[in-house]
């Protein structure tokens, strides 16, 4: 009875136990999810930081982020040292071998702690800008300057850790490859019986790719390191653009891949949209070629002649098509010359031949005979243009040194033009008749315009003395004094070599090739004499065309026959050469900036022009009194400005004696000039050339 009772109550006990225990484990594994989500959440959160989206705002899983980076990047840094010394205690491993690996595991290293310097420098940034004033613009360009400055260092950086990882999976690839091929002919060894010949072949192989990577060695110079640590050098950002996308499209995309089979035709923009060409390539056994180069000389020459053509059809200088060429195919036309740097250097060539050429028809007596004038009639041109000059600057308030810099640069003429001159005058009746073999008034005007040439290495040495700069170091005004008598001693010991030579060398030495009978070997033999002479006056920092005119008269010191001879072999080379020098010139002439301020280029250039007609007529009445005319004639070769006053008006803006407005005007009537002088020389030789006859009679010469 009593047991029936129970029965119940204990069943109802035993379930209400049972549904509490049931809501304790509910409850636990309610938690323990809670905590596993906790957990989730934070290892989500360490995840996260790879993702830049994730520190835009800052808060504080942010921080708890980029404390957990920075343990993590401490204990790889560790790991990799480590590593790196087990790699170089390895001695399965070559030395090589050991030093690619080691030097992959430095990359890395290196990368890591840079990132972490990075972080902080942008904290530091950020805290300066944070403390610069907000409206100073100076603060604003401090701060920018030193962000541009790490960002190229950053940059350098990276460019150099990028090649070092090329040059490893090159070297990876080189022993896979080795490998390889050592694992084929084990096999073929195997099952032929004749390896001897197999052997053979191995021991070849190997020793080419030990003579390949001996070859690599020697012309690898890795001047890029030794550049960038020398005083002066810069780091700036460039664009390297395929020429090719730049003439079908300039907007044309470029793939961002490396061009490994890049020959000279891409080239390099910076920020100042300067452009680059390569000169000289890391890899010297695979040529290269500048196409565009090529295209360049083929439309100058193409064009050249047909303006020149349509020129002298006009019965006008054929000059004047070569340098309507110019202006034609440059930038104030239709900008189709790509390398112009280029295209000046062969220019030059022109001048150097062309003095060349005007040396060996000078000979040793016309020299004797026309010494004074060249040395006195240059500094009495040089007087007095200078002069008028600063009397002129005086009136409108110009400071003295910026009017003797430009007086000076305007009185120096030019000598390919009067040389060019000279081909298209035709013979007067003296010297048909020969009363009087030698054109005088040649004679006079090439030895003013070459003593004229060497005064630019005087002007060239004083410039930073005018420009307010000290010159050859600290010395001052005494410094370009002493630079001065170097140079006049240079001068001096130049003549004297050049005689000695002319007497005791060069004469056996153009026998020995003319006994060789052989055209190519006496034109190769008379050019390296005249580089020979270019390379010596340039270290004497004379001008260079000096050198040039100096080897051509010594061949003139041989004889008639032989300085004929090599002038026929020269004179294709001269041809060649002026045509592109004259085109150069053609580059320079802007029509639109003429346009602009046409009255008064116009009128300064007819002012230069008539001054220097009427003081170099004055100086040669005083200089050649016993002859007729010559004086006119001299000054209307004179009445024009030498294409140096470019060099010189370049360098007077670089060290701030000039402006730019100033230096194209210097450009515009400098081009105005040439453009002036063939008229001007038609009319003095029509009026006064048939004069031109010595009153006592002159032996050739």
């Amino acid at each position: 009875m009593s047991r029936t009772k129970w029965s119940p109550w204990l069943f109802i006990i035993l379930t209400i136990l049972l549904v509490f225990y049931a809501q304790l484990g509910v409850s636990d594994i309610n938690n323990n999810h809670q905590r596993n989500k906790q957990r989730h959440n934070i290892n989500q959160s360490i995840t996260k930081t790879n993702n830049t989206r994730y520190f835009k705002r800052w808060n504080g899983r942010t921080c708890i982020a980029v404390e957990s980076l920075l343990r993590t990047n401490r204990r790889v840094i560790n790991r990799l040292g480590k590593a790196i010394h087990k790699v170089e205690t390895d001695p399965d491993l070559g030395e090589k071998e050991k030093r690619i690996r080691a030097n992959t595991f430095r990359i890395f290293v290196r990368e890591l702690r840079e990132s972490e310097s990075t972080f902080y420098s942008s904290l530091n940034s950020l805290r300066r800008s944070l403390r610069g004033g907000h409206q100073n613009i100076e603060s604003f360009k401090l701060a920018s300057k030193r962000r541009l400055e790490s960002l190229r260092k950053a940059a350098l950086r990276e460019e150099q850790e990028y090649n070092a990882i090329l040059q490893a999976e090159r070297y990876m690839e080189a022993v896979e490859k080795v490998e390889k091929y050592e694992n084929q002919t084990d096999q073929s060894g195997t099952n032929d019986d004749s390896g001897a010949a197999g052997k053979i072949m191995d021991e070849v192989v190997q020793g080419l790719v030990v003579a390949a990577d001996r070859l690599e060695a020697e012309l690898h110079h890795d001047i890029f390191e030794q550049i960038k640590h020398i005083k002066g050098a810069k780091i700036q950002a460039v664009i390297k653009v395929d020429a090719h996308a730049i003439d079908h499209a300039k907007g044309h995309d470029v793939d961002d891949e490396d061009d490994d089979d890049d020959r000279g035709l891409s080239i390099l923009i910076d920020s100042k949209s300067n452009q680059y060409v390569l000169s000289k390539p890391k890899d010297a056994t695979v040529p290269h070629e500048d196409h565009h180069l090529i295209q360049d000389i083929v439309f100058i020459i193409i064009l050249a002649f047909i303006c020149g053509l349509f020129c002298s059809l006009l019965t006008l200088p054929a000059m004047f098509g070569f340098i309507l060429c110019g202006m034609i195919l440059g930038p104030s036309g239709e900008n189709t010359l790509k390398n112009l740097v280029q295209i000046e250097t062969f220019g030059e060539f022109g001048v150097l031949y062309i003095l060349f050429v005007v040396g060996m028809e000078f000979s040793p007596d016309r020299v004797k005979r026309i010494w004074k004038t060249a040395v006195f009639g240059t500094a009495a041109l040089l007087l007095g243009l200078v002069s008028g000059g600063l009397i002129l600057g005086a009136i409108f308030n110009i400071k003295p040194n910026q009017t003797f810099f430009v007086a000076a640069s305007l009185s120096i003429s030019s000598t390919p033009l009067i040389v060019k001159f000279f081909q298209n005058t035709p013979p007067s009746p003296s010297v048909k008749s020969g009363r009087c073999p030698e054109k005088d008034y040649e004679s006079h005007l090439l030895g003013v315009l070459v003593m004229q040439d060497v005064m630019l290495g005087l002007l060239i040495a004083i410039l930073p003395a005018l420009a307010g700069k000290t010159a050859s170091g600290d010395g001052g005004s005494m410094g370009t004094v002493l630079v001065c008598l170097k140079l006049i001693g240079s001068l001096v010991g130049l003549v004297i070599l050049c005689f000695l030579l002319s007497r005791y060398i060069i004469g056996p030495y153009f026998r020995l090739i003319e006994s060789l009978n052989s055209n190519e070997m006496l034109c190769i033999a008379a050019l390296a004499l005249a580089y020979c002479m270019l390379l010596l006056t340039d270290a004497l920092n004379v001008s260079m065309e000096l050198g040039c005119f100096m080897a051509g008269v010594m061949i003139s010191t041989q004889g008639h026959h032989t300085a004929e001879k090599i002038t026929e072999l020269i004179e294709p080379l001269r041809d060649f050469f002026a045509c592109i020098f004259f085109t150069c010139m053609g580059l320079h002439l802007f029509p639109t900036f003429i346009m602009y301020e046409w009255t008064i280029l116009l009128t300064v250039t007819f002012a230069v022009v008539f001054s220097k007609f009427l003081i170099g007529v004055g100086v040669m009445s005083c200089l050649v009194p016993r002859t007729y005319n010559i004086n006119w004639i001299v000054g209307a070769g004179l009445a024009q400005i030498s294409e140096f006053a470019f060099v010189l008006g370049v360098r007077g803006q670089g060290m701030g004696l000039i402006s730019r407005e100033m230096y194209l005007i210097m450009l515009t009537i400098t081009m105005l000039s040439f453009l002036i002088a063939p008229f001007i020389w038609r009319i003095a030789i029509w009026k006064f050339g048939q004069d031109v006859i010595l009153k006592s009679s002159t032996p050739a010469v």
